[in-house]
């Protein structure tokens, strides 16, 4: 009976990487960019503001299914209106409580009748 054996070999005969060189090569794969705190802190700002614009816009086409054209006509232009996070949820705080009537969209679109 004979022994099978591996075709793969045990041996250690592939070089070793010091650690400093595998350093280099990782360093060499990423882009360093040295910013100052203020930046950071004005990346880190966007970023939030980011994620709650995208919460917001998602409550808001959950609860726009719900509501008139008119609605989400008033809905949109406080939206558009609102230039900061403060004032968006303020938008949709508006929205969720049921406070807009579409009263601002049938007066624009009356008026335009006229003109």
């Amino acid at each position: 009976m004979q022994k099978r054996t591996s075709s793969l070999k045990k041996s250690n005969d592939h070089p070793t990487i010091q650690k400093e060189d595998r350093k280099a090569e990782f360093y060499r794969k990423v882009q360093n960019i040295p910013i100052q705190n203020d930046h950071a802190l004005q990346l880190y700002q966007h970023w939030a503001e980011q994620a709650f614009s995208n919460l917001f816009a998602v409550i808001a086409n959950q609860r726009l299914r719900h509501f008139s054209k008119s609605v989400n006509y008033e809905f949109g232009e406080c939206s558009k209106r609102a230039s900061t996070v403060p004032l968006h949820a303020k938008c949709i705080s508006t929205l969720i409580l049921g406070k807009f009537n579409g009263r601002t969209f049938i007066e624009t679109v009356n008026f335009s009748n006229f003109i």
